[in-house]
């Protein structure tokens, strides 16, 4: 088990931070940035970049392209076009 000090110094910062950041991909957030872009993709193609590729995520694509959302999964970035049956699924 990890200790931790009772005490941490916090000091501040002498300049600005300029800096990019990669967090790690979350299963629950690319299916929630999937079924959002699906949805917004019936009046014009919706691109995700960074989709995190689990088991997971391939289902939720797998079940999109079955309810008859085109969709094109190259790299880290999925392409998704709407359905053509008037906006209902």
């Amino acid at each position: 088990m990890r200790t931790y000090p009772a005490t941490l110094e916090i000091l501040p910062l002498l300049k600005s931070v300029d800096a990019v950041v990669s967090v790690p991909g979350s299963k629950s957030i690319t299916n929630r940035a999937l079924v959002l872009a699906a949805l917004g993709s019936r009046w014009t193609p919706c691109q995700l970049t960074g989709v995190l590729q689990s088991e997971d995520t391939e289902v939720m694509v797998d079940c999109l392209a079955k309810l008859g959302f085109g969709l094109a999964w190259i790299g880290d970035t999925v392409l998704i076009v709407g359905t053509n049956n008037s906006g209902r699924l």
